[in-house]
């Protein structure tokens, strides 16, 4: 369940959009310092959307993606709050992954995925993707639609220092070049001891995230208040915009 580059055709939506998710979807409004980090405690609710807990960003806040140790310096991923409807209590966020890969391809993927944010959580419920590679040997396009079955609790309502959280869901992804698959989606999730963290955005005050699937290796994110997950297995990031 780790932030992906990009997979050969977009049908492993499922685990993809939940890893973009965990690593995106997080926090309220926070103050920031002279480096840019943030200089509030971890736990803080926010103000511009706390009826999804204090754990969304800001509508409209884009947060963008480095890929630390890769030389393609035109890989990158932004995801982006877009809307909230207060009387649904459903939000929207969208994700924009760009690859140039060794051939010099194109491959992008662009995903809007809906959220339901209960009293208990926030919960993922369906998720559209749009994909293509263009300039390559092997050029594809095409798009999917997933549905998580029950909806998928992303992060429960209240993550503090040594909270644990379960999850199990079904995920079916109706995709145009693969067809229909079926996902299990099952993790336990620890939240570790807060911690100061740097990443090229500024230095910022974090909860480290382990994130266990019962089939796969862990995966690992470091929250902060206002931002979200500053740095995953395999992102740091860049800039908030």
């Amino acid at each position: 369940m780790r932030l992906p580059r990009f997979s050969p055709h977009a049908p492993a939506v499922a685990p993809v959009l939940l890893a973009v998710l965990l690593a995106a979807c997080t926090a309220g409004s926070a103050a920031k310092d002279d480096s840019g980090g943030s200089d509030s405690s971890v736990g803080d609710s926010g103000s511009s959307s706390a009826a999804c807990g204090s754990y969304f960003p800001a509508v409209g806040a884009a947060l963008v993606y480095d890929f630390p140790g890769d030389t393609n310096a035109a890989d990158s991923l932004v995801n982006t709050f877009t809307s909230y409807d207060g009387s649904s209590a459903t939000a929207v966020m969208t994700t924009a992954s760009r690859r140039t890969n060794q051939d010099g391809s194109l491959a992008r993927q662009d995903t809007t995925a809906t959220f339901n944010c209960a009293a208990d959580g926030v919960y993922i419920d369906t998720a559209h993707s749009d994909y293509q590679s263009t300039g390559g040997a092997n050029d594809y396009s095409g798009s999917s639609d997933t549905t998580y079955t029950p909806p998928m609790l992303v992060y429960p309502a209240t993550v503090t220092a040594g909270g644990t959280w379960t999850e199990t869901s079904t995920a079916t992804t109706v995709d145009t070049t693969s067809g229909t698959t079926t996902s299990n989606l099952s993790f336990s999730a620890t939240v570790g001891d807060q911690t100061s963290l740097t990443v090229p955005a500024g230095t910022y005050d974090v909860l480290p995230v382990t994130q266990t699937p019962t089939a796969g290796n862990p995966f690992h994110s470091w929250l902060a208040v206002g931002i979200g997950a500053v740095k995953t297995d395999g992102t740091e990031l860049k800039s908030v915009e």
